[in-house]
């Protein structure tokens, strides 16, 4: 008769040998948590410090905030205004810069257009509600 490949007895005792060893430990923890008599949850108790993780903090439901973040964004992208009015820095809407850009080719031309479509943003302010809404590049509203 020919010798098995695998011996299933030894192969049961190593198995039975690592349950008893899970048995033992966990009995082992329950009876010196019994000793010690500490009580679910003490280790947290003991902690001498209040444990702080730095970093972004995870929120259940992000998408308001993320809603703003976006809007806030996109009014960047979109509108002109004054970064910092004293040393004449503005911001225009991005689709006007890259025009200027492939139209003149130079930096100094943005910062014209930037003042130009400051003083066109002074202006529509002042001009009656009735005026027709923002439209994008294909002339359709938004």
């Amino acid at each position: 008769m020919p010798r098995p490949d695998v011996d299933v007895r030894a192969v049961a005792w190593t198995g039975l040998a690592i349950a008893s060893t899970i048995v033992v430990v966990i009995v082992a923890v329950f009876v010196l948590l019994r000793v010690w008599r500490v009580a679910p949850g003490a280790d947290r108790l003991r902690m001498p410090y209040a444990l702080v993780v730095e970093g972004a903090r995870l929120e259940s439901a992000p998408q308001p905030e993320l809603r703003a973040a976006r809007a806030a964004k996109e009014r960047l992208l979109t509108t002109s205004g004054w970064v910092d009015a004293a040393r004449g820095i503005a911001h225009i809407p991005i689709a006007t810069a890259m025009r200027v850009i492939v139209a003149d080719g130079s930096a100094s031309s943005v910062a014209a257009a930037a003042s130009a479509k400051e003083g066109a943003s002074a202006a529509s302010a002042a001009a009656p509600a009735s005026a027709p809404g923002p439209t994008s590049e294909t002339g359709s509203t938004r």
